[in-house]
């Protein structure tokens, strides 16, 4: 005879421990780590992956404790800073020094150069709609004041289209013209 194992013990709610805050003794270093992955670019699901928790523990620790959320929201705030600071550049144009390495009878030259980057047209255009919304969006909002009459019947409308249409595709398309001809001169 096979003995079937029990199944797991439940542990009463009021019994059950949790495991201690990671704050209580390492607030400082997960504050600098946060503010890193800020940084970074990390996204919260990064984070929390970087942690080793789930994303609402994540939440959990923001709430509980501003200074992890400071720190990582600060870290977030630096790098798009950058990025805007990049972008801006990027959109201007720019000029910047560098170094060109050449090989002339076997010997090494280096040679300093200054080198310049024109502005980007994309990059102006995406600045200046995301910076200046309501001059530069693609899509305009046009208000329309005033009723439209509507006297007949929709029906007799659309039996009127019709018959406009049919008719139109029913004559023949004019002969097209020369240039210089007049019309007597192309019936002959």
């Amino acid at each position: 005879m096979q003995v079937m194992p029990l199944p797991p013990r439940r542990v009463p709610k009021n019994q059950r421990t949790r495991a201690a805050d990671p704050f209580a003794e390492h607030a400082l270093e997960l504050c600098v780590e946060a503010r890193e992955l800020g940084l970074s670019g990390a996204t919260d699901f990064e984070a929390a992956e970087h942690f080793g928790i789930h994303v609402s523990t994540l939440n959990k620790w923001k709430i509980r404790h501003p200074e992890f959320a400071a720190a990582l929201r600060l870290g977030k705030d630096i790098a798009d800073g950058m990025v805007e600071a990049s972008l801006y550049h990027k959109a201007r144009g720019y000029t910047y020094r560098s170094e060109k390495i050449f090989q002339h009878d076997g010997q090494i030259i280096r040679a300093e150069t200054v080198e310049h980057v024109p502005p980007d047209t994309t990059s102006m255009i995406f600045w200046l709609k995301n910076r200046q919304k309501e001059r530069w969006r693609d899509q305009q909002e046009l208000k329309v004041d005033g009723a439209i009459a509507t006297d007949q019947d929709p029906r007799a409308l659309a039996i009127a289209m019709l018959a406009t249409l049919r008719a139109a595709m029913e004559t023949p398309p004019a002969a097209p013209m020369i240039e210089g001809e007049t019309s007597d001169a192309a019936d002959a």
